[in-house]
């Protein structure tokens, strides 16, 4: 009696465990269908999709690591209007020792100027040996998604959350070298988070015709994120981008490891060949990319667009 009663405890819990992997294979389908239709997840999707594709678990302080250690970029939803000053990257052409460089673009959208000035190096930063970001006086006003430079007082943000989360204490004072403001980044161009004191009892709906009021020299450069109401996300193409990192860097051969000849690789294509062709895809025909790409998501291993293109244009070549 004892010993059924021990053989029905372990077939029970092979069974609690069968469910357990199911319904996590199944969260993991509808997760990777769902992935590639938004352009944005948050921090806890985040964690899911890696975790799935690296097959180890991880955690939201193994994100913010990722991010302090410049493996992983993270970015800012703002759920509203920000104020902010543009900033944009410029190359010292001349590189003659001046203190003083050119500028011939505008630093808000990068416009050829008409009339190129001068401006003295110290009052930018430098990112380079003959590269310095600048940043401009005029108050300007941005939404949507913004990528965290980690140039500035974004970085502490971060590095505060992540101890949080990590058991310890979370930190957000001083300055550790970087600007002294929040700098933000969206394709080439930067922004600093500017903020304004505002009239103590101010109706909310007067707020933003008090802003439009104020001059340049009124605001000043926001050093804490809180100040806007905001949801930290990572972008899907950046998540799809960093697994296919690690992918490309486990798939380096070792000078030890043996190298795939051509009779071998001639034979990898048409296992490849026989599989897409059970699948339903024709690689000979148009569209096959996007669906051999799709196989990959599904799988946990994304594979980039262009590698695919370039693998079934041997495939059909052989």
């Amino acid at each position: 009696m004892i010993r059924f009663a021990m053989e029905l405890d372990e077939f029970y819990r092979r069974i609690v465990h069968f469910v357990d992997r199911v319904l996590e294979d199944r969260n993991k389908y509808q997760m990777s269908k769902l992935f590639k239709l938004k352009k944005f997840v948050t921090l806890e999707e985040a964690k899911t999709h890696l975790s799935g594709a690296l097959e180890e678990q991880l955690s939201v302080a193994d994100i913010y690591r990722l991010v302090l250690d410049g493996h992983l970029t993270i970015s800012v939803s703002f759920l509203g209007i920000i104020t902010m000053s543009p900033g944009r990257i410029f190359e010292d052409t001349v590189n003659n020792g001046s203190p003083e460089m050119i500028i011939s673009k505008g630093i808000a959208v990068g416009e050829d100027l008409k009339e190129p000035y001068s401006i003295i190096k110290m009052s930018g930063f430098p990112m380079s040996l003959r590269e310095w970001l600048f940043f401009g006086s005029e108050i300007m006003y941005a939404d949507g998604i913004w990528d965290l430079s980690m140039l500035g007082q974004e970085y502490e943000y971060i590095e505060s959350l992540y101890h949080k989360e990590a058991g310890g204490v979370g930190v957000f004072d001083g300055f550790s070298g970087r600007i002294k403001a929040v700098v933000l980044k969206r394709s080439d161009s930067f922004c600093k988070l500017k903020d304004i004191h505002r009239p103590l009892g101010i109706p909310e709906q007067e707020v933003a015709s008090f802003i439009d009021n104020a001059k340049n020299n009124d605001f000043f450069d926001c050093l804490q994120m809180d100040r806007y109401p905001h949801l930290l996300v990572i972008k899907t193409e950046e998540l799809t981008r960093f697994i296919q990192s690690l992918q490309d860097d486990k798939d380096v051969p070792s000078q030890q490891e043996k190298r795939v000849g051509p009779k071998e690789r001639k034979t990898h294509y048409s296992v490849i060949r026989g599989l897409s062709m059970k699948s339903g895809i024709d690689l000979n025909v148009k569209g096959s990319v996007s669906s051999l790409q799709r196989v990959t998501e599904l799988a946990g291993e994304p594979v980039s667009n262009e590698a695919i293109r370039q693998l079934i244009i041997k495939i059909n070549n052989q």
